[in-house]
């Protein structure tokens, strides 16, 4: 990671906010903030909405009876629990937020996984919470409130911006050592970003039943000052909450308030000691008067460090590449719920594209409803733990509570309803053919297609040889599925996993010799080896050749993994890989990887998370692995591997069918060789198509929409009387970008994303404009007619399966904070020995 240190303007800097008003006292902004997994964790997703509304309403009490006290709310299906519980306490709840004592702090929908979707559905996240926020409580939250995050990259800055929001707040691995620094996208947008430590800070203030002492309350003081002045590395790792946070010590520019976000924990609630804040000002103000201590809110610290930076009279430092990665268990795990959300991102966003194109060329209406219900339902399922796939069992799947499994299946079962009934509107030209059945036949010597040669070894089953013209790619077997398991026990396996090195060799498909079948027609030839992996559990890979693509398609099964095992496929490179990307929302994080650049800082060290793709260069050639939903990548040395599996048997206590490796699991990849540069083979473009469901109408959208090579499209919908259209640079180069659109439209808009900031585009029906590296560019194309206009949903009952609607409006006064953990519940002593 490198850092850059922009100097806004030379000469000294301004001293302290607390110098320049006259005063002798530093400001401290203390945030009590509540932080849930608000779509299930430890308990289903029912009993959680209490949990998480009845702790608001918990903060709420305490602004009614405590003058000095506010705090920031978060998620808007948090509230809407709140407003199906209570709707006797909305009033109150909307006079808080006119009076500034309550935020609604987040423009997303919820606090989703920032990681692990498609572009389009995180940037839909943040424009659907912007729209529910302004329609039901009359709020545009400046934020994307993002506490909980395991690692940010390089496009939030870019996406944050778009939405016209003022900051990006997170709290693991900040890099600078400054509690506020400019994050950089790779085309050049900055935005502010807020990292003053982690969310459950100053837990002693909000978890103690009675008064601090004076001794706790000099700590609190201590920890001011070593926020001003950080302590030295080996002091600082002293500190709570270090290990978390895997962060450089943190400073408060000078200028400033010191900023920190409180809570005792987890599901955090209003100060135990009911007195409190009161009480606590005056005793802190005896003991620490230098420190003008206020509970307050995100917009008030906005406020008061803004006109510093936007004049110019505070320097920052600025992050390009994206941060480092912790609980890396997430993105190696539980790949039905992933794939699963990779299936239906794309058919939401097929279904609005053909959709558009039918209700602008025939007789459809384009339903606006059912589109703005499906995305709610995938931002649902983008909440952290849900598409980590680190949670218990009910949250996936339950008898009576909705669930995971639920929303997916609704947003499957209308988006292919929608896709079809649009693709018979516009009876659009078929894009595929049915191949010929094929025959079985031995294994062929070579696989020879118009690409390259292939080998396939009959004693393992691997893929030994892949040559384009003369040059050999493989630096050994590939696709040899590897299970592996830690060196040293880990405490909780499905939130933390070791790196590769660190892991022990359990057993590998080359150890025994499989049963190959072989079948071919004129358009591909397909290996199938069956053997065994981890004791008796069977191994079935499937690898297709096609004789008219580059692409080799892998199908693995795997079956009875053993609980803490973790499964790969490896791809060792002839030659050394020279630059490494990987797909991220938006764009792809960049970096070398032989050899260093400072220029090019994507991190790729250890496990990391990718999105639909990644990409090994080496001199004159590379490889692309792609994936449906297998999100987990890591390189050592020469050998990239692909993630399949981590198998736990029980999430912290509960156990999760979707997380065990009991049973069958199939997983889908593709290994894409080329020669040349990245740029040459569209590797963006090659996953985007690998991803296509195959049951989706076979049409050709080129009929209405054509892009020029270097952008990749990932939105086409109507809003009101415009066509929405969405792509991001994918090359990673300036140029120019062409969009032809066959839809009937009139004038044309640059916009941002939510279509404000316009600036005209002059063609038609050709458009033409520059785009800077992994841009990412949004057109609205004016239109003579207007869809429906989007109602607000406030409750969930039309989406939920009528069995489970009693456990939906069931409602638990009594719940709030934590729900019930084992690692909370008081140890039993030890009996002593006589």
């Amino acid at each position: 990671m490198s850092l850059f240190y922009i100097v806004l303007i030379t000469g000294a800097l301004l001293g302290s906010l607390a110098t320049a008003s006259g005063t002798n006292t530093q400001p401290v902004y203390v945030v009590p903030n509540f932080h849930p997994a608000s779509c299930g964790w430890l308990t289903d997703w029912s009993t959680e909405r209490n949990y998480c509304a009845n702790s608001y309403f918990d903060h709420l009490d305490r602004v009614r009876d405590d003058a000095n006290y506010n705090f920031a709310l978060s998620e808007c299906n948090n509230l809407i629990a709140m407003l199906n519980f209570r709707p006797d306490r909305i009033a109150e709840l909307r006079q808080r937020i006119r009076e500034g004592r309550v935020e609604l702090c987040n423009a997303f929908f919820l606090e989703p996984t920032i990681n692990l979707s498609g572009g389009e559905a995180l940037v839909k996240c943040g424009v659907e919470g912007l729209r529910w926020q302004q329609a039901v409580f009359g709020v545009r939250p400046r934020l994307a409130w993002m506490i909980d995050v395991t690692g940010v990259h390089e496009q939030m800055a870019q996406i944050v911006a778009g939405l016209d929001l003022d900051a990006l707040v997170y709290c693991r691995l900040n890099p600078t050592g400054s509690t506020l620094h400019w994050l950089e996208s790779p085309n050049g947008t900055r935005t502010l970003a807020i990292s003053p430590g982690h969310y459950l800070e100053w837990r002693p203030l909000f978890g103690s039943k009675e008064p601090l002492s004076e001794k706790q309350l000099l700590a609190l003081a201590d920890d001011i000052r070593a926020r001003v002045g950080p302590l030295s590395p080996d002091k600082d790792a002293k500190r709570p909450d270090t290990a978390d946070l895997k962060s450089a010590p943190r400073r408060t520019p000078a200028g400033v308030p010191v900023l920190i976000f409180g809570g005792s924990g987890d599901y955090s609630l209003a100060p135990f000691y009911k007195p409190y804040p009161t009480e606590f000002l005056q005793q802190f103000k005896k003991v620490a008067p230098e420190f003008d201590v206020q509970f307050t809110t995100p917009s008030r610290y906005l406020d008061a460090v803004l006109p510093s930076i936007q004049s110019g009279t505070i320097s920052l430092p600025t992050m390009r590449g994206g941060t480092a990665f912790t609980y890396n268990a997430f993105w190696i795990q539980n790949p039905r719920v992933k794939s699963w959300f990779r299936r239906c991102e794309h058919l939401l966003q097929t279904a609005e594209m053909l959709a558009t194109a039918a209700s602008l060329r025939g007789r459809f209406e384009y339903p606006s409803q059912a589109f703005y219900h499906a995305w709610l339902l995938m931002c649902l399922n983008m909440d952290r733990n849900t598409l980590w796939g680190a949670a218990g069992g009910m949250v996936f799947e339950h008898e009576q509570s909705w669930d995971a499994r639920d929303r997916f299946e609704w947003v499957e079962r209308t988006t292919l309803d929608i896709a079809q009934r649009a693709a018979a509107a516009l009876a659009l030209t078929p894009a595929a053919h049915k191949s010929p059945a094929p025959r079985e036949i031995p294994l062929p010597t070579v696989i020879r297609t118009k690409f390259y040669a292939a080998r396939i070894d009959p004693t393992t089953g691997a893929l030994v040889s892949l040559k384009l013209g003369n040059r050999e790619l493989l630096g050994g077997p590939a696709n040899v599925i590897v299970a592996e398991q830690p060196k040293k026990p880990i405490g909780f396996s499905a939130d933390h996993m070791v790196d590769r090195p660190d892991r022990n060799w359990l057993a590998d498909s080359n150890r025994r010799v499989p049963r190959l079948t072989v079948r071919a027609n004129s358009e591909m030839t397909v290996v199938e080896a069956e053997s065994a992996l981890v004791g008796e559990g069977r191994l079935r890979r499937t690898m297709t050749f096609y004789r008219n693509d580059p692409r080799i398609d892998f199908e693995t099964e795997l079956n009875d993994i053993p609980d803490r095992t973790v499964v790969v496929a490896e791809f060792p490179l002839a030659a050394p890989v020279r630059e490494v990307r990987r797909g991220i929302p938006y764009g792809f994080a960049y970096g070398l990887w032989a050899t260093t650049n400072t220029a090019l800082n994507g991190f790729f060290k250890g496990i990391t998370p990718a999105v639909r793709w990644s990409h090994y260069q080496m001199e004159g050639a590379g490889v692309a692995l792609l994936d449906q939903g297998l999100t987990g990548r890591e390189i050592t040395n020469n050998t990239p591997i692909i993630y399949l599996y981590n198998a736990n048997d029980t999430y912290r206590g509960h156990t999760n069918s979707w997380l065990s490796g009991k049973g069958r699991h199939v997983l889908r990849y593709a290994l894409l060789p080329h020669t040349g540069d990245f740029a040459s083979v569209r590797v963006a473009q090659r996953a985007w198509e690998y991803n296509t469901p195959s049951d989706l109408p076979a049409v050709k959208t080129t009929e209405f929409l054509q892009t020029s090579d270097n952008v990749l499209v990932e939105a086409l919908r109507r809003e009101a009387d415009e066509i929405e259209l969405r792509m991001a640079e994918c090359l990673g180069r300036s140029g120019t970008a062409r969009v032809t659109m066959r839809l009937p439209h009139r004038e044309v808009a640059l916009t941002d994303m939510l279509g404000g900031n316009r600036q005209p585009l002059r063609g038609g029906p050709t458009y033409t404009f520059p785009v800077r590296p992994q841009q990412i560019v949004t057109l609205r194309f004016k239109t003579a007619t207007r869809v429906a206009e989007i109602k607000p949903l406030t409750d969930w009952d039309e989406l939920v399966p009528e069995n489970k609607r009693a456990a939906l409006h069931r409602y638990l006064p009594e719940v709030k904070g934590h729900p019930p953990a084992e690692w909370l519940q008081p140890k039993p002593k030890k009996k002593e020995q006589p």
